[in-house]
């Protein structure tokens, strides 16, 4: 079996990760719509900073803000390895603070 070069490899590798963010994007991107549209049907308001992040993620601000988007993907992985599997009792206070911890480390990235 003949080996790959480095140039090769890269762009394997490279669209394997850009597969893997476009997964991350349109799973989060959903997850916006639906907490929107629970929030509406129960007549709940979104906190501020929830609020900030999901118009950051369904307005595709994050095209215009290099960095971003690498960002939020490396917090969604942080967080589906430290947050607990979630139930349907659960669901919705989750996905409330996963929002809220993509606003809090777009904030202090500078994406404000």
């Amino acid at each position: 079996m003949a080996r790959r070069d480095a140039a090769s490899r890269y762009r394997y590798e490279l669209r394997h990760e850009l597969q893997e963010i476009e997964s991350f994007l349109k799973k989060e991107t959903g997850s916006a719509e639906s907490l929107v549209e629970y929030c509406r049907l129960k007549n709940i308001d979104l906190d501020e900073d929830e609020y900030r992040a999901v118009v950051f993620l369904r307005s595709g601000e994050y095209g215009r803000k290099q960095g971003s988007l690498a960002l939020l993907y490396q917090t969604g992985k942080r967080l589906d390895r430290e947050l607990p599997a979630s139930t349907k009792e659960t669901i919705i206070d989750i996905v409330r603070f996963r929002f809220k911890m993509y606003s809090a480390v777009l904030r202090e990235g500078g994406f404000d």
